[in-house]
């Protein structure tokens, strides 16, 4: 089962506090960081499917999304990679 845990954010408004305000909770375990916002239908769902990679490849998982069109990258952050 999961633990769920609330923490207000002190310090600096960037991507990384809320992990940095929460270290001490995490510790070394796994966890999952999602942003209110990001709203994702998939089959399986996206923590599932997150949790199944990190299982079989045992490290970090970056969720991303295709882009199809040009005027998509004005909509989203983007980082480069292949797929595998």
């Amino acid at each position: 089962m999961a633990n769920f845990i609330y923490v207000r954010q002190k310090g600096p408004y960037g991507n990384a506090t809320p992990i940095a305000n929460a270290a001490h909770l995490i510790g070394d375990e796994p966890f999952i960081f999602v942003y209110a916002d990001d709203l994702v239908v998939s089959e399986p769902n996206t923590f599932t499917q997150m949790v199944n990679l990190y299982n079989e490849l045992g490290g970090s998982i970056a969720t991303c999304m295709k882009v199809h069109t040009d005027k998509e990258f004005d909509r989203y952050g983007i980082l480069a990679g292949r797929n595998s």
